[in-house]
């Protein structure tokens, strides 16, 4: 029987099912239109001297650079970066596969066939760009889905188990010094706090915001592709999610990250030191776990047998 999934669970999954829809359909498109570009540009190679089996891997390479421009500028856009040659490498190949495709009916003086040969690269080019946005909005959508999903699960809780408290010694309702309990000495021992070097590296760095300078650098890029491009921070869901990180290691480097790209921009916080002015607090560690042995102080004797008189009268 199916797990069944929640309301956010489902959506996430209708998400992924629609970009992975798109993207099939965008690849089908490409592969008809490539073909097409391939052969009309084979064509017009061989009418110019040149032997129609290199024209037409010479328009296969020419679709190929086209489809690797934009789909390289996609994937990039999703992290707020742009290649410097992919907006000329994207425009050259568009020309290309124009040329290729129109240019023995523009030779010719038949603008009707020259249209008519445009528009499968046009097709292309227009789909593409648009597939780019679809997926760019899912992928949001899918990040947020699972940072909400992810913010709605209970935090298992991490205080340490209450210390049982030693069993107190019985009160004599009567008696006499002779036949008062005899009281023991009870040895404690103090839980020990001593950490491996491991762990309190570990401690440190999450309290202290020590990270490498890749994580450092995909922070500050997050950060500031939201406020380009939503105006505002990435909240703490959405900042653990999209670096893959847990709450408690994201939480200091996010509050760091939002300090220096306050202070110094997001071009000059990439090329901070990584935790810049957020030194931690050291961590201390008790390095003795002797036993510590509480003696109880022997009670008066006159005193106790005078009490004890008042309480039997």
């Amino acid at each position: 029987m199916s797990e069944q999934l929640s309301p956010v669970e489902a959506e996430e999954q209708r998400l992924l099912q629609a970009g992975g829809m798109i993207n099939l359909f965008v690849w089908l498109v490409a592969s008809v239109v490539m073909v097409f570009s391939a052969f009309a540009g084979a064509e017009l190679l061989a009418h110019h001297g040149v032997p129609w089996g290199l024209g037409l891997a010479g328009g296969l390479a020419v679709d190929a650079a086209l489809v690797v421009a934009l789909i390289g500028d996609r994937q990039l856009h999703r992290y707020g970066q742009r290649a410097p040659w992919g907006t000329g490498l994207r425009w050259a190949t568009a020309g290309m596969s124009l040329v290729l495709n129109c240019g023995q009916s523009a030779e010719r003086g038949d603008w009707v066939a020259a249209g008519l040969h445009a528009i499968f690269p046009v097709l292309l080019i227009v789909l593409t760009e648009a597939s780019q946005g679809y997926q760019i909005a899912f992928s949001r959508a899918v990040s947020e889905a699972k940072a909400k999903r992810e913010y709605q699960q209970p935090v298992p809780s991490t205080e340490p188990a209450p210390v049982p408290v030693a069993g107190t010694c019985p009160v004599p309702s009567s008696g006499t010094r002779a036949s008062a309990p005899t009281r023991t000495r009870r040895s404690t021992t103090r839980p020990s706090t001593t950490r491996s070097g491991a762990s309190l590296r570990s401690a440190q760095q999450v309290r202290g915001g020590q990270w490498d300078a890749e994580q450092w650098k995909r922070a500050v890029e997050l950060v500031a592709a939201y406020q380009r491009e939503r105006g505002r921070n990435p909240k703490l869901g959405e900042f653990h999610s999209e670096l893959r990180m847990s709450r408690n290691a994201a939480s200091p480097l996010r509050n760091a990250v939002l300090s220096a790209v306050s202070r110094h921009g997001a071009d000059a916080a990439k090329s901070l030191t990584p935790g810049a002015g957020n030194d931690p607090a050291p961590v201390s560690a008790e390095a003795g776990t002797e036993p510590r042995v509480i003696e109880l102080p022997t009670a008066d004797t006159a005193a106790v047998d005078t009490a004890e008189s008042i309480v039997a009268n």
